[in-house]
């Protein structure tokens, strides 16, 4: 029995953006179940190559593929923020669902050219477990801290705008501000977009893309339905603090 095996296309983020989307497009339109991208550095033009960021050219050639994963091959936390890398990939996930593959490596090639991995207390090991638990904390969707040795994080829970608007509106001094706003319904309403929101991260976590994408965008709706009820009614004063 043949064991089964993907075939797939590198391409180096250093040629024209129009001609890294027509080989991607020729790469599916032959068949190829995957396109990398690697990404090239600043200095390459001493070799007469340009360079381009591989996180907005894979997002580009999403919107012009349909069945090949796309991945990023790899992308380096010593040229990105986790947080950064975590917004990145969420743009991702938009626009090719369970076809993204997020590749992270420390790049030897970048950490050489700055001069880190040479004598210095915190490795390159530590450097990208800490991103890995960031990037994997702040997609989870939870309010998340984190303090490591190399980097620091904190992102709030993606219901907390919306679950500031109800307390503001539930407390009893401000009930004439919720006049046309069936409390009750809203509260109903923001535990069905968090009961949805659990599955979303279950499918996520489970690697299940085709349930965990529609079911975060059914939440997203909800959310935005309901914030935008609840705006409505409130005044600039007891709007909730910016985060």
């Amino acid at each position: 029995m043949s064991v089964p095996f993907n075939i797939g296309v590198l391409q180096l983020s250093m040629e024209p953006v129009q001609e890294t989307v027509a080989m991607a497009r020729a790469s599916e339109a032959a068949g190829f179940d995957a396109f990398w991208i690697a990404e090239a550095y600043p200095w390459w033009r001493k070799h007469g190559f340009e360079a381009r960021s591989s996180t907005a050219i894979l997002a580009v050639i999403a919107g012009q593929t349909r069945r090949m994963q796309l991945g990023w091959g790899i992308i380096s936390p010593y040229t990105r923020h986790p947080v950064q890398v975590a917004m990145e990939a969420r743009v991702m996930q938009d626009l090719a669902g369970d076809r993204f593959l997020l590749g992270l490596g420390a790049s030897k090639i970048f950490m050489k050219e700055i001069g880190e991995g040479e004598g210095e207390k915190v490795g390159p090991a530590t450097v990208m477990r800490e991103s890995v638990e960031i990037i994997k904390g702040v997609l989870k969707g939870d309010a998340f801290e984190y303090q490591g040795k190399v980097f620091a994080a904190a992102v709030p829970a993606l219901f907390t705008a919306v679950q500031t608007r109800l307390d503001l509106l539930s407390e009893k001094k401000n009930r004439k501000m919720a006049a046309g706003i069936d409390l009750e319904a809203a509260k109903s309403a923001l535990r069905e977009a968090t009961s949805q929101w659990s599955k979303a991260q279950g499918a996520f976590g489970n690697g299940n893309m085709n349930e965990a994408v529609p079911t975060a965008k059914d939440v997203e709706s909800r959310l935005q339905a309901l914030a935008g009820t609840l705006q409505a009614q409130l005044p600039a004063g007891l709007a909730p603090p910016a985060s």
